[in-house]
């Protein structure tokens, strides 16, 4: 389960999100809520949750001065949701390390994928070789798995994901390497992660991306290339999706940032 706190000074807005989220995510643990920055800043830093959703314009403080002040203590996962589109509360958004910002009004797909990439994001910052403790390499074709060589198995794929999320690998690649059934190894994996494979390797490579695109001697389709995605309009697509913004403002802000630095 992946924690969340939710500061929305609607309240219908805010039942509507929390409504959507506990619906159709059962593995995000909703645990509180909050109609100010004040009471959100309060509430965060009793509960430290894995995932802060907050907006922008909020009585007290704004939601950005809100997550500035929490971040001095911990670094959750933050999402921004705002009805103001203009990219300079995206780039100050981005500054202060938030995963990912959507516009009101709300797209539920884009939400749920925003909240999937941050659980994904905390998987990685916290080491899931720590929470999969168990080694037992033997093979089997699934049914009558142990705890432990489930675990076991998980561990593989995510590690073969980080090694080799550039080239071309598939879900079905992966289940022959392991010797397992296709569909049980996805079972497994999203009962272990909340993630199908695909989404996690996605998600991989979209964070690997945004790295570089600090780097203004590549471009963009280069670097779509580089973490495995060959149509750049798909890799447009899918970045966007993950992060909030399209790939050519992502690289705006995170060169303008370096060159003021």
């Amino acid at each position: 389960m992946f924690s969340l706190i939710i500061v929305e000074d609607s309240t219908l807005m805010r039942q509507g999100i929390a409504y959507s989220i506990t619906h159709s995510l059962p593995w995000i643990d909703l645990v509180g809520e909050a109609e100010d920055a004040i009471q959100g800043k309060t509430l965060i830093l009793e509960q430290k949750p894995d995932i802060v959703l907050t907006d922008i314009r909020l009585p007290g403080m704004t939601g950005l001065q809100m997550v500035r002040d929490v971040m001095e203590v911990y670094r959750p996962q933050v999402i921004i949701v705002s009805g103001y589109s203009e990219f300079e509360y995206c780039k100050e958004a981005l500054s202060l390390g938030v995963l990912a910002y959507i516009v009101k009004p709300i797209d539920e797909t884009e939400l749920e994928e925003a909240l999937k990439y941050a659980a994904s994001k905390q998987l990685d910052e916290h080491d899931i070789d720590k929470k999969l403790l168990f080694t037992d390499s033997s093979r089997e074709d699934g049914s009558n798995l142990r705890g432990g060589t489930k675990s076991y198995y998980v561990n593989q794929v995510i590690r073969y994901i980080h090694a080799h999320y550039a080239e071309d690998i598939s879900v079905s690649g992966i289940a022959r390497m392991l010797n397992l059934n296709e569909d049980y190894l996805g079972r497994i994996f999203k009962e272990s992660t909340s993630f199908s494979i695909s989404e996690y390797r996605n998600n991989y490579r979209i964070a690997q991306a945004s790295q570089m695109m600090a780097n203004p001697e590549q471009t963009i389709h280069e670097v779509s290339r580089a973490v495995g995605i060959e149509n750049q309009h798909y890799f447009s697509q899918l970045f966007k999706q993950k992060m909030g913004i399209t790939p050519s403002q992502y690289r705006e802000f995170k060169l303008g940032k370096l060159y003021r630095q």
